[in-house]
């Protein structure tokens, strides 16, 4: 058998098509990688900026020359403030949907207006039945059985 170098007159290799319809025929990077990788460099270098800032003494600031800077205070409250804010936005989100939706036992949530309740046709061989919502009390009768109450 030939290799794929011999097998094309021009002599040039066959083209792999596996690499092709991995990347839809593109080569090179996109912006997104790109801006991706450097969002996450700069985060790491503020980080590393922030920690520094932290714990380095004040005197050895001043000594660098570095005279105008934030008060420690801010190395603490800043992350916290920033913890209890996703936290409190969290709490409020559920507090809202809390609000507005119905309660479970509220009869709008197994049926409104637009339910077509009824019983399924007896559909014959090879046929599609007839599209319906089912009763609750027929569901439940069918997953759970007979209860107590419906003796």
């Amino acid at each position: 058998m030939a290799s794929p170098a011999e097998a094309r007159p021009d002599g040039l290799a066959a083209p792999n098509w596996e690499l092709a319809s991995a990347t839809n025929g593109r080569t090179g990077v996109n912006a997104r990688e790109v801006y991706g990788f450097v969002g996450w460099c700069s985060s790491a270098v503020v980080t590393v900026l922030w920690f520094l800032w932290a714990i380095t003494p004040d005197s050895w600031l001043v000594a660098v020359g570095v005279a105008y800077y934030p008060a420690k205070y801010w190395a603490i409250a800043l992350p916290c403030q920033l913890c209890v804010s996703v936290v409190l936005f969290y709490w409020m989100y559920d507090g809202l949907n809390r609000a507005f939706v119905l309660s479970p036992g509220h009869g709008a949530q197994i049926s409104d207006a637009f339910a077509n309740v009824g019983e399924p046709d007896k559909p014959s061989e090879r046929s599609i039945p007839s599209l319906v919502d089912l009763d609750m009390r027929h569901v439940c009768r069918v997953l759970y059985g007979k209860q107590q109450s419906d003796k």
